[in-house]
């Protein structure tokens, strides 16, 4: 597993003083990365259930971890599908509003 330490530009406004994240090297694959303020973590995701999906790897199970707030958020996605043909008038605001 490789891990990578980011931090934001000087220049730039941002929530987090630094990320970590954690990479699996054989499918080049972040499977978690961690969110600090000042040295306290703040958030922390990771993503499971990692399968290729049309070639590409894919999460279908991502958890989101707020330690501030003490809560969890889980999303599994049931069926994935890339690359499949949109119409413009799917992104229209109307469109967007409806769902």
């Amino acid at each position: 597993m490789l891990k990578i330490e980011s931090k934001p530009k000087e220049s730039k406004s941002s929530q987090y003083t630094s990320s970590v994240l954690f990479i699996r090297k054989d499918i080049y694959f972040a499977i978690q990365i961690e969110s600090f303020s000042n040295d306290k973590l703040i958030r922390k995701i990771r993503y499971g259930d990692i399968q290729k999906v049309d070639e590409i790897w894919t999460a279908r199970t991502i958890e989101v971890y707020d330690e501030t707030r003490k809560s969890r958020t889980v999303l599994k996605l049931d069926t994935v599908k890339y690359n499949v043909p949109m119409k413009d008038e799917n992104f229209t605001p109307e469109a967007l509003r409806r769902g």
